[in-house]
């Protein structure tokens, strides 16, 4: 849709058309930052679902810049430091319930470090939650070798504040896990948090957008009311 234009119109008149303007580009924008960043983690998904999984991981580097929350810059991937070489990778993404979603890519390369990129965000208008992700390390027998810290992150709901955010995060095994490793396991699960003591700023934030919303509501309508007297002079 093309911008409004109306010459020699009233100012309140133009007023209200440049609102319109306004409210177009800024549902634009949002709309390519949201494509942005699902051509982003498609492209992680697939990389990891090629013939040679190894191969793509050993060219993927989870820890660049990601686009949106958590990243920044939204740079393209770029490979392992030179004489680092992916061993083993893993990909799982899960539906909590309730509108809840975690999506983890972690590789575990062979100077016995493990780095992942983990997307944690909500569909709920007011659902926020605290999720936890952690990866095991099996052998060909499926035992248990060891596993990572669990690692949590946190969103709201898509009405209240973040509802979707991406993190880098790393840790190192011993030498012994790494060897032994045939197969990567990603958990995800709730890890709720205690949150009464953010609760009365969650509610004044809740608050201020319903007013914000009423205002442009209330606005929005002061300004095409003013539109009417134009118009009928027009017809």
């Amino acid at each position: 849709m093309p911008p409004l234009t109306v010459k020699d119109a009233p100012a309140n008149v133009k007023a209200a058309i440049d609102t319109l303007n306004q409210m177009y580009s800024i549902a634009q924008v949002e709309q390519k930052l949201m494509d942005q960043a699902d051509k982003e983690v498609s492209t992680a998904r697939n990389s990891m679902n090629t013939a040679d999984p190894l191969e793509a991981a050993s060219k993927w580097n989870p820890i660049s810049n990601r686009p949106g929350e958590g990243g920044g810059g939204g740079e393209p991937p770029t490979p392992p430091p030179p004489g680092r070489h992916a061993v083993r990778s893993a990909e799982r993404e899960v539906d909590l319930g309730a509108g809840h979603h975690m999506d983890t890519v972690g590789v575990l390369y062979d100077d016995n470090s493990v780095q992942a990129m983990t997307h944690t965000w909500s569909t709920s208008a007011f659902g926020g939650f605290t999720g936890g992700v952690w990866l095991m390390f099996l052998d060909g027998s499926d035992n248990v070798l060891g596993f990572t810290n669990v690692h949590t992150f946190g969103v709201d709901g898509t009405w209240v504040g973040r509802s979707s955010r991406f993190d880098n995060w790393s840790q190192s095994l011993s030498a012994d896990v790494r060897q032994g490793t045939a197969s990567i396991r990603i958990a995800q699960a709730w890890a709720p948090q205690p949150r009464i003591a953010n609760f009365p700023n969650l509610l004044r934030e809740i608050l201020n957008w319903i007013l914000s919303v009423v205002r442009a509501f209330v606005d929005f309508w002061a300004q095409l009311l003013a539109l009417l007297p134009w118009l009928v002079a027009l017809f």
